[in-house]
């Protein structure tokens, strides 16, 4: 026969020739019942397509940049879009010389205000909403307009090293500063009492801010000879900081000036 997909079954043979019976009709096939185990490994199998699905989905949107996580666990402000960052050890040894350290000095003076006299910044409309600052009336920039009205503000950082500074200067006797350095270089508590509040304000700024920004790095204690008799703390703590150059040099470009 042609083809040859067709099978033939033959009978008894006769006088007249063999015979030929047609193939039977074919057989239904019936799927077995699933039980519960193949459920159950269906249903596992389904979970990990989802998960992995999931999984992939997630990595190809990437890993937050240091910036992003800067802009998620902080307020507003317009200079967080420009931070750079960088990690090391403090060079803060207890007896380390510094510019920053010493009785009072023209150039002491001079590298004390150039650390925390800049420019403002100015915030949106939309950045008061951010700061949940629009109940008040605030003082607007010069660049500022009826359309697009701008806030002016300093930048808190500078801010906590002007109170740092107003503490170091109340440490030490009004007669040491000397008038030919400049007014711009001349203490700021002028009198008792006004001097008085303004370092029990700058205490309490520098307080707040510690406390709300709550370091967390471990300071190790270095010991000689293994044991807490010759302990001392090592203040060359390692930490990972915004950069103070990048915020300063982001000000001192983009900075504006109150209205007059």
């Amino acid at each position: 026969m042609a083809g040859g997909s067709t099978r033939y079954e033959p009978l008894d043979i006769d006088e007249g020739g063999v015979q030929y019976r047609r193939p039977p009709p074919p057989q239904s096939v019936f799927l077995a019942p699933r039980t519960r185990a193949d459920w159950i490994f269906v249903a596992a199998n389904a979970g990990l397509f989802i998960v992995t699905a999931l999984f992939w989905l997630s990595g190809s949107k990437g890993v937050p940049s240091e910036v992003e996580c800067a802009k998620a666990t902080s307020s507003y402000s317009p200079v967080l879009s420009s931070l750079d960052f960088w990690e090391g050890n403090f060079e803060n040894g207890f007896m380390r010389e510094s510019i920053y350290r010493g009785p009072p000095t023209r150039d002491l003076e001079q590298a004390w205000d150039d650390l925390w006299h800049h420019q403002g910044v100015g915030v949106s409309k939309q950045g008061l909403v951010a700061l949940n600052k629009t109940q008040g009336k605030y003082l607007q920039t010069n660049r500022s307009t009826a359309a697009e009205p701008e806030y002016y503000a300093l930048v808190e950082m500078f801010h906590q090293l002007h109170c740092l500074n107003i503490i170091r200067q109340a440490t030490w006797p009004i007669r040491v500063y000397n008038a030919s350095w400049g007014e711009a270089l001349q203490p700021m508590n002028v009198s008792e009492s006004l001097g008085r509040a303004h370092v029990d304000h700058c205490v309490e700024t520098l307080r707040l801010s510690l406390m709300c920004l709550g370091d967390a790095t471990p300071m190790l204690l270095r010991t000689e000879d293994g044991t807490l008799n010759t302990s001392a703390a090592d203040f060359h703590v390692h930490h990972k900081c915004r950069s103070y150059e990048q915020i300063r040099d982001f000000v001192d470009a983009s900075g504006v000036d109150p209205i007059a």
